[in-house]
């Protein structure tokens, strides 16, 4: 039914959730998992010009990223899935839809909210984009 499940992870407890039920689909159907962070580029751009903040936010940034993706490859591996891990910079559900297409993702799995703290709405914003932008199935995951 999958062959490959793609996640999207922030980091946040949403994100986390999201990546424990993409590892466990992707396991259930012997699948490969794309686990990726999209660094904001709405968030870096606030900052660009400001010098040492700039650069102190890249470096939050990247860190972030790497903690996320640390986390989603040890659910992974802990599962016996097989993975790949991406960091792309972008609008986060550009980069989502765009890159489910490049890997040929037959599911999108998300957070129905991340860091962005939309949590009290429905759906976050970038969920519910990815929904509506994306070709194939997207499984939104709620904490």
């Amino acid at each position: 039914m999958y062959d490959v499940v793609l996640v999207a992870t922030d980091g946040s407890d949403g994100g986390h959730e999201a990546v424990e039920r993409a590892v466990s689909l992707a396991a259930a159907t012997d699948a490969t998992v794309h686990c990726l962070y999209v660094v904001d580029v709405g968030v870096s751009m606030a900052a660009s010009g400001v010098g040492t903040v700039a650069e102190e936010l890249t470096e939050s940034l990247q860190t972030m990223a790497t903690a996320a993706l640390d986390d989603a490859e040890a659910v992974a591996e802990e599962a016996g899935v097989d993975h790949e891990r991406a960091v792309v910079e972008g609008l986060p559900y550009e980069v989502i839809v765009s890159y489910g297409e490049e890997v040929d993702a037959d599911v999108a799995v998300v957070g129905a909210s991340g860091q962005s703290g939309l949590g009290s709405r429905l759906l976050g914003s970038t969920s519910d984009r990815v929904v509506h932008e994306s070709p194939v199935d997207v499984l939104v995951v709620r904490e």
